[in-house]
């Protein structure tokens, strides 16, 4: 069960046992006792929940147009656990390329290759460069696939099955063009 459907569920069963002690005031003490002893283990089930919302990492997919803030690679601790991951913290970019809104962080799971290419653009951000980063979802021959990788991009392959794989590109941000200035002659 996934976590936002656990937290609708929690919700939903705390309303209904509330209403049903409000409106069956002559329960016994036990009944009484045991919705009060479940309604207080809902809210501790949707204290955990909140964590999902109070800034870890969301497994949702990565916006498809997207300034990149940050990135931190987690290697698996064995080659057969799945603990790893890569965290990038980006914001998602408008329909003129500007950011917007505040930056989120997205976790996806470890593969080598992405984990090759966000360690180069973590390396360009701590140089200072700005990165923008974009996905799409196009089959690519082995020679683009090879020229991306030099670029600084990477495909993913986290269904071997499909041909169309997801890819991510970094690229650096274009300084931006100023109106030229008039300067009053005193």
């Amino acid at each position: 069960m996934n976590l936002p459907l656990g937290l609708l569920i929690a919700y939903v069963l705390i309303a209904v046992l509330l209403l049903l002690a409000l409106r069956s005031a002559r329960l016994p003490a036990w009944i009484k006792l045991s919705l009060v002893t479940i309604v207080s283990v809902f809210y501790f089930v949707t204290w955990l929940g909140l964590r999902q919302l109070l800034g870890f990492p969301s497994p949702e997919p990565l916006p498809a147009d997207f300034r990149l803030v940050w990135v931190h690679v987690e290697e698996p601790q064995s080659p057969d656990s799945d603990d790893g991951g890569i965290y990038y913290w980006l914001r998602p970019l408008d329909d003129a390329g500007i950011p917007s809104g505040p930056p989120r962080a997205h976790v996806r799971p470890f593969s080598i290759p992405e984990a090759i290419a966000a360690e180069a653009a973590a390396a360009r951000l701590q140089e200072g460069e700005l990165l923008n980063g974009r996905q799409s979802r196009s089959a690519l021959t082995a020679r683009e696939n090879n020229e991306s990788q030099d670029s600084g991009g990477e495909r993913s392959t986290d269904d071997p099955d499909d041909s169309a794989a997801l890819f991510f590109e970094f690229f650096e941000v274009a300084p931006p063009t100023l109106p030229e200035k008039d300067i009053p002659i005193r």
